[in-house]
């Protein structure tokens, strides 16, 4: 059984991509309390969701081994780097590990939504990668997954309704990456008009949302974050590219674009941080893009 190099694991990974999922978490975790959590759970519901993320990542190429040999042969299974067994084994063992550091972000809480949350993420998880992803559930199935990982940060919460608190922008976060999906699907492909922008609406319907609850009575905007928030978020979504779809799909501009937008969930969560607890949540998973920028220059994003 052939396990592949370290650089060939980066790419199977996704590796620039992974603090997005911890700005998730973070997101969650700040809404639901208004304020920095307490660090042991809080880390412990980082580890189960980047490892959760992880899980997806390997668990995907595994089960698109077939197709990635006709579409994209690059990749490190179908070249024959990586071991369509090892990415298997890979795979359970990352799922397991991040529903036990759940397990034990729970125990340190003393409730038990973490592992709840974590459970429905993990099933989600399974059915995206298992088929979902090649039917017309695809996208919403990705965009549950996000949701449920922006509850997850906020299941960790003392509150007992710190999940409803949280709900809004999970939801939005969620619709933005049902947009985004439904936009990678023209990677492969020429794509459809049809279909990205169908992708665009629904990830500025999820950019809205978010607007919306920034602007709620709880959250006025007195110092400019709102404006600020919603412009970043704006830019990733209808930076260079969308325009030029609309006469013809091309693969690489998309997945380009595409790759901005994974950079806007930086954007979204750094919103909804600074929106519940001050500009200095804002700038602290605002700063997460450098080092995401800095992966991404050697390992692909989508």
């Amino acid at each position: 059984m052939h396990w592949g190099t370290w650089h060939d694991w980066r790419q199977l990974l996704r590796a620039a991509n992974v603090l997005t999922a911890v700005s998730n978490v973070v997101a969650g975790a700040l809404v639901a309390e208004g304020r920095w959590p307490a660090a042991v759970p809080w880390m412990l519901a980082a580890a189960a969701s980047v490892l959760l993320y992880e899980a997806g990542m390997v668990l995907n190429d595994a089960f698109d081994a077939e197709e990635d040999a006709r579409e994209r042969p690059e990749r490190p299974i179908p070249a024959g780097r990586v071991d369509r067994r090892a990415a298997q084994r890979a795979g359970a063992a990352l799922l397991a590990a991040g529903n036990a550091a759940a397990a034990a972000a729970a125990w340190h809480v003393g409730r038990f939504p973490p592992v709840l949350v974590a459970a429905c993420l993990s099933a989600m998880i399974l059915m995206y990668d298992g088929g979902l992803k090649r039917t017309w559930a695809g996208p919403l199935a990705m965009g549950w997954c996000r949701t449920l990982n922006v509850l997850l940060g906020a299941s960790i919460a003392a509150d007992s309704g710190a999940l409803l608190a949280a709900a809004p922008v999970a939801l939005g976060v969620g619709l933005y990456t049902l947009g985004v999906t439904r936009i990678a699907r023209g990677e492969t492909s020429a794509g459809t008009t049809r279909g990205l922008r169908g992708g665009l609406a629904a990830a500025l319907g999820g950019a809205l949302l978010l607007g919306l609850w920034g602007l709620s009575a709880a959250r006025l905007p007195a110092d400019g974050l709102w404006l600020a928030g919603m412009t970043a978020i704006l830019a990733c979504v209808l930076g260079p590219g969308p325009l030029a779809w609309l006469k013809h799909a091309d693969p690489l501009s998309v997945r380009r674009h595409v790759g901005r937008m994974i950079v806007g969930f930086l954007a979204i969560d750094a919103y909804a941080a600074g929106m519940s607890a001050g500009w200095g949540a804002a700038v602290a998973v605002g700063l997460l893009v450098l080092p995401t920028l800095a992966m991404a220059r050697s390992t692909p994003m989508s």
